[in-house]
């Protein structure tokens, strides 16, 4: 990794206890308690990785949104990419997982807000939400699992 890309995206792990930084197509971590850097996963995606998050409770896989419209999901203890999926036509601005369906929730700037069950073969499309915001693509989501919703933003359009 160059030495001027910046850390585009962290994420904390508290269960093995490491912050994670996105870097481009690669991700490093370090260790919380030592600040050592524990792992550097090289060109983990082909494109840019624009989005992240751990599944929860358990933060053992790790989905990742690129800016090529993909959604890879990893073992993130092991390092091992299970399967990627083609889910949007243009970046992935959110990727997220509801705890207790643990199904994945991905929008992008597509206009497209998907929720999707995970397979042995990817990720399988259960719902779609087509320009779920008439001014444009999706830019940031959450997941609010008491109320069961999924709260998005969207770009203005110009």
């Amino acid at each position: 990794v160059a030495a001027s890309m910046p850390v585009s995206l962290v994420l904390y792990n508290p269960i093995v206890e490491t912050i994670l930084g996105v870097i481009g197509t690669d991700i490093k971590t370090w260790d919380v308690r030592t600040s050592a850097q524990a792992r550097s996963m090289v060109g983990i995606s082909t494109a840019e990785i624009s989005t992240a998050s751990f599944d929860r409770p358990l933060y053992r896989k790790l989905y990742l949104g690129t800016i090529e419209g993909t959604v890879t999901v990893m073992n993130f203890l092991c390092a091992i990419v299970l399967h990627k999926s083609k889910l949007h036509d243009g970046p992935v601005t959110f990727v997220g997982t509801h705890t207790v369906t643990r199904h994945v929730i991905s929008a992008g700037l597509d206009g497209l807000l998907l929720v999707c069950k995970e397979t042995l073969l990817g990720l399988e499309v259960l719902r779609s939400v087509t320009m779920a915001h008439p001014t444009g693509g999706m830019t940031h989501g959450v997941v609010n699992e008491p109320m069961s919703i999924i709260m998005t933003t969207a770009q203005r359009s110009k």
